[in-house]
């Protein structure tokens, strides 16, 4: 009995004492100062925002009824000519680079009574001039709200759809559908460049005729000019869409007299 309780009493003696010397625990400094330890650590987040633009939308680009300047996709009707080439052709409604040139109040594009079976459609009256090679003028419809411009240049992937239908009428001679490719966000000069140096992807409209007629278009019978240099796959080049354009032939020598050219309906399928 005597050996336990010797035993007990040695056993409460010495958790006593670890209890009471825990900080002899801390490391010093061989000179007997206290050890200190210094933590150090770099957190880095790196967050990456890439707009990403999927054609959910229905395949409709365009009916023109609504009568304004935008289209189902949310983007916008433009007009184009060879004025920034140094050309003298002319467009109407009036392209910006016309309209400054000439000191006239910039417009926005607004249809045209008379549609396919329909109140409006899209539609351009113009001249082209032999002022620049290459002399043209045209209309386009944007893919998204910030297609065009230089603060955006989102495009929108388009190659879910097989091809593009569309009503047209015009003055028998030729005339092109294209689809530019130019630079995406986040570079923004998709106003003024282009990644194919113009050879877009296109497909001719031969000798368009002065009645309404429907065009079913797949995106496979689309092709660059012979001249091109750069040849991106048709599919990179539908992935990256941001308008569809409708341009005078290129050279438009039959078209040197006037352009009328009429558009509607315009969808994908």
């Amino acid at each position: 009995m005597k050996q336990k309780v010797t035993f007990l009493v040695v056993v409460m003696f010495l958790f006593a004492w670890i209890g009471c010397n825990k900080s002899s625990t801390t490391p010093t400094e061989p000179d007997g100062t206290m050890a200190t330890a210094t933590v150090t650590g770099t957190i880095t987040q790196t967050f990456t925002i890439t707009p990403t633009f999927t054609a959910t939308h229905e395949p409709l680009i365009d009916d023109c009824e609504d009568n304004d300047n935008t289209d189902e996709w949310g983007g916008y009707w433009v007009t184009f000519d060879d004025q920034a080439n140094a050309g003298t052709s002319y467009v109407w409604p009036w392209s910006d680079p016309y309209a400054t040139s000439h000191g006239l109040t910039p417009m926005l594009f607004e249809m045209s009574a008379g549609g396919y079976n329909s109140s409006y459609a899209a539609h351009i009256t113009g001249y082209t001039t032999s002022t620049y090679q290459y002399r043209f003028i045209g209309m386009g419809c944007q893919l998204t709200a910030t297609a065009g411009s230089s603060g955006g240049c989102h495009d929108v992937d388009i190659s879910n759809f097989t091809g593009i239908s569309f009503w047209a009428k015009g003055d028998a001679t030729n005339y092109i559908v294209m689809i530019p490719y130019t630079p995406s966000y986040p570079d923004m000069t998709c106003d003024s460049a282009s990644l194919v140096a113009y050879a877009d992807y296109g497909y001719k409209l031969t000798a368009v005729p002065t009645t309404w007629t429907q065009y079913t278009i797949a995106f496979t019978q689309f092709t660059q000019p012979s001249w091109g240099s750069i040849h991106p796959a048709l599919t990179t080049v539908l992935q990256h869409a941001k308008q569809i354009q409708f341009k005078t032939d290129d050279p438009p020598s039959a078209h040197d007299a006037g352009v009328d050219f009429w558009v509607d309906d315009v969808t994908f399928y």
